[in-house]
């Protein structure tokens, strides 16, 4: 008699679709994903979603960190429209 089982674990996502995840869930993805880049020196980061874009707003002391922005983005959305809205203030 064979007793054993199988247990089928979800396998961990790399990239974040247009709507597998709930809103809440890819935003706070998002920011991590975007903290870790920039090693957190976006200050005041807001992120705005709609189905085919997505809008970045806040502060960083270059432009080198505002493209690591866009790329922390790119790397979870591949392909979604990106409006980076954060101001370079130095």
């Amino acid at each position: 008699m064979n007793n054993t089982a199988t247990i089928d674990l979800p396998v961990p996502e790399t990239s974040l679709g247009h709507s597998e995840l709930p809103d809440r869930t890819a935003d706070c993805e998002l920011t991590r994903r975007i903290d870790t880049l920039t090693f957190r020196q976006v200050r005041d980061l807001n992120i705005a979603r709609n189905a085919d874009r997505v809008i970045l707003h806040g502060r960083a002391k270059s432009y080198y960190v505002k493209q690591l922005a866009t790329h922390a983005v790119l790397d979870l959305m591949p392909g979604i429209a990106i409006e980076n809205s954060i101001c370079v203030v130095h």
